[in-house]
């Protein structure tokens, strides 16, 4: 019980990626408040009852990654990303809309900082136990009869074991929406100016891993949640209000247990809901990303322009001719 409190600061991490993207996205501080007290109340699903601080921290890391697209720091967003991939890969859904910010250009370089740290911590297990890491990764074993079924966990594997212990592989259904979110990521493409909706394309690609899940658990919602919540923000305050108290009756409704199809339709539906609320955040006015990359530009430090190099190379001129006066 000594390491609770230390989870609950490694989750708390989210908290403040939520705000920095809220302030990324030029939100009034009152509602800022607002947000980070709504946001605490969802994150007790992870960090509390179900005690999954690496869930926040991804989360937390690629909503970093996202702060540092929308300004244009792309080196800094695939180490930020690897990280976070690292330590929890959901967030995997994200990538498709970095790589549409970032264009083809950057891809390569982008991909390339991503699985760094990923393959860092995937290789060791590899070498020291290949088919137990094999099968971790590509059945990645679920137990419906723990956490709650789904109408998709009849497709899913069946991977053996009795009663609690039967597990199905949650793997295979996970491609889908893998696929889903590179779909979404070329529908982004239509976005890169537009900050705000490529954060609610995230929340999106965050919730694909509830629409196709095999087995849930309640915490799975957290993340489009956390990310919508900021998205909505931006909009009226009637819409912001309405997103508050359906994310929160939401994350209250998962904790209950009820039939298989009810539960999920329910956590789905309320989810949905969040997402549809706030869809249509307020537009950014000028273009935040290119007002603050050029602000990120100009704190870097700065070229002398023409006329000052030229003037510091004729006083150096002006003082090698005195030296050599001087040696006469």
């Amino acid at each position: 019980q000594w390491l609770g409190p230390y989870e609950i600061l490694l989750a708390c991490v989210a908290l403040f990626a939520c705000d920095a993207l809220a302030e990324r996205l030029e939100v009034a501080f009152r509602r800022r408040a607002v947000l980070g007290l709504v946001e605490a109340v969802v994150l007790w699903n992870v960090a509390v009852t179900w005690g999954h601080p690496e869930d926040a921290l991804a989360v937390a890391l690629a909503v970093y990654a996202l702060i540092f697209a929308i300004d244009g720091r792309f080196t800094g967003v695939g180490w930020l990303f690897g990280a976070a991939l690292a330590v929890q890969p959901l967030v995997i859904v994200i990538f498709p809309i970095l790589l549409a910010k970032a264009g083809k250009k950057r891809a390569f370089g982008l991909v390339l900082r991503g699985l760094v740290p990923a393959a860092v911590v995937t290789l060791p297990p590899l070498a020291l136990a290949f088919h137990t890491t094999i099968h971790a990764l590509t059945q990645q074993p679920t137990f419906p009869h723990i956490d709650h079924a789904t109408p998709w966990t009849t497709l899913a594997p069946k991977l053996g074991g009795t009663g609690a212990n039967f597990a199905v592989g949650g793997g295979p259904t996970r491609v889908v929406s893998l696929l889903l979110a590179g779909a979404l990521g070329w529908w982004a493409l239509r976005w890169r100016s537009r900050p705000e909706m490529l954060m609610w394309a995230a929340a999106l690609a965050l919730a694909l891993r509830c629409y196709t899940e095999s087995v849930m658990t309640a915490y799975y919602i957290w993340p489009a949640l956390a990310v919508a919540l900021v998205v909505a923000a931006r909009s009226s305050q009637r819409r912001f209000a309405v997103v508050v108290v359906l994310a929160v009756v939401t994350t209250v409704v998962a904790q209950w247990r009820l039939g298989e199809f009810p539960w999920w339709a329910i956590d789905v539906a309320g989810m949905s809901a969040v997402l549809i609320v706030a869809a249509r955040p307020d537009e950014l006015s000028p273009d935040a990303s290119q007002v603050e990359a050029a602000r990120f530009r100009a704190s870097g430090p700065q070229r002398p322009t023409r006329s000052a190099a030229s003037k510091t190379q004729r006083n150096r001129k002006k003082k090698k001719k005195a030296a050599a006066r001087a040696r006469r």
